[in-house]
Parts: structure tokens; sequence; C-alpha cells
């Protein structure tokens, strides 16, 4: 797959590039999260890899949660099941006795206010101060090909008791229309890097027994299996 030629640190590539995500101080609040500043083009000799109009086609990338992309989340959750709230990104924290919960709705998204304000609520759980209680911060990013959205991945900053025996520092999911194309591997590789900026390596990702397609993306990382917990396997992956 081709890649943009970002530098080293994934601040940009050779074309101006701007596709990762910036400092929390050069973020604005009132965009609701990070405007990318460009399309995010990869380089191409082929003519069979460029687009009928001769320009090469959009890469993947990962980017921080914005409004620009309502249309493309918002098909991307009509695709899963109620059960699968969660993985569509619509289940930011369970309710705990400390907190009620935060949950949102398909429905409520639609509008385009209450999605800028959900966007700007994923960019900001980096933040201690706006993590609740019993929760740890975390990186939100989303995964797309040019506008359209493919799936989330997740960095947990810190690991609590439950992360370590259960769910470790990664989630991710893709969306059911874009499945069995290697999002998922390409996803998790792609976030490396973002881990290593944030001190943790390795990072600990975890998945069921049963989960074959899980279990080849995690080793396609360079995951190491530690051991079994229940029904959790347990694999570091080096970050750097």
């Amino acid at each position: 797959m081709a890649t943009c030629s970002r530098s080293a640190s994934g601040s940009a590539c050779s074309s101006g590039c701007a596709r990762v995500r910036p400092s929390r101080s050069s973020r604005t609040a009132a965009a609701g999260g990070w405007e990318p500043a460009c399309g995010g083009w990869a380089t191409s000799s082929t003519e069979s890899a460029s687009g009928g109009d001769g320009y090469p086609p959009p890469v993947p990338d990962l980017v921080a949660p914005h409004p620009r992309y309502r249309r493309s989340f918002l098909a991307a959750v009509a695709e899963y099941p109620p059960a699968e709230a969660r993985e569509a990104g619509l289940v930011l924290f369970d309710a705990t006795n400390h907190h009620p919960g935060e949950r949102f709705s398909a429905i409520e998204l639609a509008d385009r206010d209450v999605f800028a304000a959900y966007c700007r609520r994923l960019n900001e759980l980096d933040d201690p101060a706006a993590v609740p209680p019993l929760m740890v911060p975390s990186t939100i990013l989303w995964w797309l090909e040019g506008d359209e959205y493919l799936g989330r991945i997740s960095i947990r900053h810190q690991l609590t008791p439950f992360l370590l025996e259960q769910g470790g520092h990664i989630g991710y999911g893709v969306r059911p229309s874009a499945r069995r194309r290697g999002h998922a591997t390409a996803m998790l590789a792609a976030v490396l890097p973002h881990a290593a900026a944030l001190g943790i390596d390795p990072v600990l990702v975890t998945c069921d027994d049963t989960n074959i397609a899980s279990r080849k993306v995690i080793e396609a990382a360079g995951g190491e299996l530690e051991d079994q917990r229940g029904v959790k396997l347990r694999y570091w992956v080096p970050t750097t």
C-alpha cells in the first residue's frame, strides 16, 4: 500500500500534508478538532494506480475526529447492528457509580452542532482533566480514505488493573463494509508511532482466543504473545 512521505516524527509529508494529529495547543475548539491541510494523496508512477482523471487515489490515513466527516461517519454507523454501538464509536464511557456514562445516537449526531460537539469531546479525551473518574486518557483517531470514514482506533495512555488483564492499550474497529480489506492491519501499524510519541513502548493489545482475524492483525504488527487470561490473549507490540 502506498503511503505519504511523512517525516519519521509523523508530523508532515514532503508535499505539506498534515494529516496526523497535532498538539492540543494547535487545535481550535471552534472547528471541533483538526482540519487536514491536504487530501493525503500518495504519489504513484503507474497509470493503473491512478484515477480516471490521472490523479492517484486517496490513501487511508489516521486523522483526528472532525465535523467534515459527519456524513461518512453516520453512513458507517448505519452499517452496525445496535448491539455494536461501542464499536461504532457511539459509546465513549459506560455508566459507573461515579459517572452517568456517555452515549450518542445516530439521530442526535445527524445534527451538525451535536456532531461538532461530539468531535470536540473525542479530541479532548487525551486530557486527564477531561476524563471521567475511573477512566484513563485516550487518543482517538479515525481511519479515512479521502473523506470516507473506514474505522477508528484509540490509544489508552495508561493501564488500569482491568486494562492490564483484558483491554490493553489499543482498541479499534473497522466499519462492516470495509472489512476483510486489510484496514485493521494497516490501521494498527499506523497508530504505533503515535503510541511511541506518547512514551508507550511496547503496547498491550488483546483479543479473544477465538478471534483468528484479530490474532493475525496483532501478529502482523509484531505482537508477541505473553499469555492467556480467561478468554483473552495478551500480546505486546513494539512501537519503536
